[in-house]
């Protein structure tokens, strides 16, 4: 398969015996998108007993070779005679591929998830900002994306990224694949109360996503505070897939 193509993996299955397909290991060349069990067509409706198919959907991301193992099992019970599926799964790069198709703004769905206040505590507070593919093609996104903040007139702050002692301006990171359906995020932070005791804080509006292609907005309305004269509010992570 090319970088970026998606495809299907279609396994025999009757759950009802107890026995399910499990997946034992991913090959880093693929995303696995779904995995879905569907009834056979032949069963009628309130029948039991029918079997059916387990598909999986993945995505080829990186080139290269991989084993994509799947087991055939009852997950409680000793595993001697269980089936096992190996597949060998080859990505061949292309142009036009995953790897140079940037995220345009109509394939990317964005909000925050504070996640119940996981990264609020001691004046600090933040929250992921996930993006989800929404298109029929991998794609790829910067892996720290610009962010802009901007009042409620949409006009911009001077609000910016901290940057990490001793990094200027930080780490070599690779481009970021995502598969169709699939999720990424990059965990903000910031100090979320005056505890510098200098009166600079700032309550942002919206928070703006700057892609190649256009631009994405969404509301924020958190406050952020720095250091007398500071412009640096908040810490940003490279964007990482979402389980």
């Amino acid at each position: 398969m090319k970088q970026g193509e998606s495809f299907q993996i279609i396994l025999p299955a009757s759950p009802t015996t107890g026995y399910q397909w499990m997946i034992r290991s991913v090959p880093p060349q693929v995303a696995l998108v779904s995995m879905e069990y569907t009834t056979s067509s032949d069963c009628a409706k309130g029948m039991s007993g029918c079997g059916g198919d387990t598909v999986l959907s993945l995505t080829g991301i990186t080139p290269g070779k991989g084993k994509l193992v799947l087991q055939y099992a009852r997950p409680w019970a000793p595993q001697r005679d269980d089936r096992h599926s190996d597949v060998l799964i080859t990505v061949i790069p292309t142009t036009g591929g995953a790897a140079d198709t940037f995220c345009q703004p109509d394939d990317i769905r964005t909000h925050l998830d504070d996640r119940d206040g996981e990264f609020t505590g001691m004046s600090q507070s933040g929250t992921l900002l996930v993006l989800r593919n929404t298109g029929h093609i991998a794609c790829t996104l910067e892996p720290l994306p610009a962010l802009r903040f901007e009042d409620a007139k949409q006009q911009p702050l001077t609000v910016e990224r901290r940057i990490p002692h001793g990094m200027h301006p930080g780490p070599a990171l690779r481009s970021v694949v995502v598969a169709p359906g699939q999720q990424v995020a990059s965990r903000l932070r910031w100090v979320a109360s005056d505890a510098f005791d200098a009166g600079n804080c700032v309550t942002p509006a919206f928070v703006s996503l700057e892609m190649k292609g256009g631009t994405l907005r969404i509301p924020f309305d958190h406050m952020m505070c720095a250091a007398a004269g500071d412009t640096a509010y908040f810490d940003q992570g490279p964007l990482g897939m979402m389980k």
